[in-house]
């Protein structure tokens, strides 16, 4: 061997060295992929250069060219059904395999298999000389131990570029959480609605740089836009929501969408009406109870999945404030009604009598059961002279502290009509036109009154419209009070007539509100007279205290486990 032809090898493997640092140096597969081509080039000019990386079992792609038109050739596609088992292959006009044809159109005319332990990697092309001469043996070698190095540094550059994508994505994602933890800190700062729903819009257009953005909320099963930024809600665009029923209108939406991938035709004429590009399911409990939609994103940059991510666990946080809000809100309502209660409660117990009345020769006691509800029940006894006791039951509409304050009015009214001295039908028609100057429309007021006589046993009464009075008498029969005039507070002028009742020994007369006979049970039925007048009858022995009592257990024992609709309000009078 010659000294020259000695030089010659020692210079190519210093090359090989000075390659194989090059290559192994670089991190990213671009860098991997640039030097194996400049390298290769640089040693073996040609009229073409590319690099395939193998996708699949029998695919590769073009990941990099160099000569004419080399734009072009980047990721296309071959397919190679034989692989390569020789160190290099020249590709002959005559081969008819349709990759080497292939190949060859791309201006390659001899491959390198690039692999490592025996796995194809991918391959290095090469077009003709630039020069039109053969390939030398060295230049042969040269580019089949640089494919060989470079199987390595490109799986590296591989590993590397996965590796630097999943931080990136991780990256993305911690900005994406602290982005979410910091805007459903500041969801859950207030428990308003309205700052809620500002909150969270505000926070779409500026992270996302969208031109428009709509809450859609589900309100008496239609859908209803609560907060809007970016167009008008004009008179068509109300016309098509109202047509829809918002339970069928999230029947099948389960996943952020964009426009085009909505086949539901409801949702996309949402979509079309507001201009809206992705739809947002806003989930509570496995259930749609809101739409988040949005516009196109300035300078028409699309939505990605990341982005869908990100809104689909914003609508959900946004949807558990909402949620806290309203249970807030009912919270409120609730202790708002209940000091309510308390209040009406409070005027109805100072109403009412404390103690029940004693006139001699008559048992007399009353009772008032007020329900959840407290309803406008009103039952007094009014002393007249010591011979006569003012007997008045009756029913505000109503409940509540209005009912209650109407309550407090009638008993004002009917105490200052009986200290007049007026006649009992005089009273009623007084006290009628006291209720309809103070009363708003659509509230009235049954009431029975009467003058309970000592002396004579008689009782002079008015009903106004109000449960008839029903009398057991002492062979027991039954009898009803069943005169009646014009409920309370609707027409004023009224006159009512008064009645008289001679009360026999042993007679037992019992007035009632309407909470009373018409107790309902679990099967939606009511009690009924019939079964008063049962209960009075069976019971009609007992003292005036212990009929009532009887009449409250029969009762609740009827209604079993369901609720106290209404207030229950007895009047029990027995002549000894």
């Amino acid at each position: 061997m010659s000294e020259q032809h000695i030089e010659q090898k020692l210079f190519t493997l210093d090359t090989l060295f000075e390659v194989g640092r090059v290559v192994t140096s670089a991190l990213t597969l671009e860098s991997v992929l640039d030097n194996i081509l400049l390298t290769a080039l640089g040693r073996v000019p040609t009229t073409r250069g590319l690099i395939l990386l193998r996708q699949d079992q029998n695919r590769f792609t073009i990941k990099l060219a160099r000569g004419k038109g080399r734009e072009q050739l980047i990721d296309q596609v071959l397919t190679i059904d034989d692989p390569i088992e020789s160190d290099y292959l020249f590709l002959s006009p005559d081969d008819d395999r349709p990759w080497v044809q292939q190949l060859r159109g791309w201006g390659v005319e001899l491959v390198f298999p690039i692999r490592t332990r025996h796995v194809n990697r991918g391959m290095l092309g090469m077009g003709g000389k630039a020069s039109g001469e053969r390939f030398t043996e060295d230049e042969l070698i040269f580019l089949h131990f640089l494919a060989n190095i470079s199987a390595n540094s490109i799986t590296n550059g591989l590993m590397y570029d996965r590796l630097k994508t999943t931080n990136r994505h991780l990256d993305l994602k911690i900005h994406e959480m602290q982005t979410l933890f910091d805007v459903t800190k500041e969801l859950t700062s207030t428990l308003r609605t309205d700052e809620i729903l500002n909150t969270l819009i505000l926070s779409l257009m500026g992270q996302l740089m969208i031109s428009r953005c709509a809450i859609i909320l589900e309100d008496a099963g239609k859908p209803v836009i609560k907060v809007y930024k970016g167009f008008r809600v004009t008179r068509a665009v109300q016309h098509v929501l109202g047509a829809m029923n918002f339970s069928a209108l999230v029947q099948d939406f389960h996943r952020a969408m964009l426009r085009h991938e909505i086949s539901d035709t409801t949702l996309r004429d949402l979509c079309s009406a507001l201009d809206l590009e992705v739809l947002v399911p806003m989930r509570l409990k496995d259930e749609v109870h809101g739409i988040m939609g949005l516009g196109k994103k300035r300078l028409n940059i699309q939505f990605t999945e990341h982005d869908r991510d990100y809104l689909s666990a914003l609508a959900t946080q946004a949807m558990i404030a909402l949620e806290n809000a309203r249970l807030f809100e009912e919270t409120l309502e609730k202790q708002r009604m209940e000091e309510e209660l308390r209040v009406a409660r409070s005027i109805q117990k100072r109403l009412l009598p404390k103690s029940a009345p004693t006139l001699e020769g008559f048992d007399i006691f009353g009772m008032n059961i007020p329900s959840r509800h407290v309803s406008g029940d009103y039952f007094d006894f009014i002393p007249i002279t010591p011979q006569d006791l003012g007997i008045a039951i009756g029913d505000v509409s109503g409940k509540g502290t209005p009912a209650s304050l109407l309550m407090a009015s009638l008993q004002a009214t009917l105490w200052a009509q009986v200290e007049n001295r007026f006649s009992i039908s005089e009273i009623m028609s007084k006290v009628n036109d006291a209720i309809c100057r103070t009363t708003e429309t659509g509230k009235f007021i049954t009431l029975f009154y009467g003058v309970l006589n000592q002396t004579q046993k008689t009782l002079t009464y008015c009903n106004a419209g109000h449960s008839f009075p029903i009398i057991h008498h002492a062979d027991g029969e039954i009898e009803r009070l069943n005169e009646s005039g014009l409920i309370l507070g609707v027409f004023p002028n009224q006159s009512y007539s008064q009645h008289l009742y001679g009360i026999q020994p042993g007679d037992t007369l019992v007035f009632f509100t309407d909470g009373v006979d018409e107790a309902i049970n679990s099967h939606h039925e009511e009690f009924g007279e019939d079964a008063l007048i049962d209960v009075i009858r069976r019971f009609a022995h007992l003292s005036a205290r212990e009929l009532a009592e009887k009449i409250r257990s029969e009762l609740q024992y009827y209604v079993g486990e369901e609720p106290q609709y209404d207030d229950i309000t007895l009047i029990i009078i027995k002549r000894l």
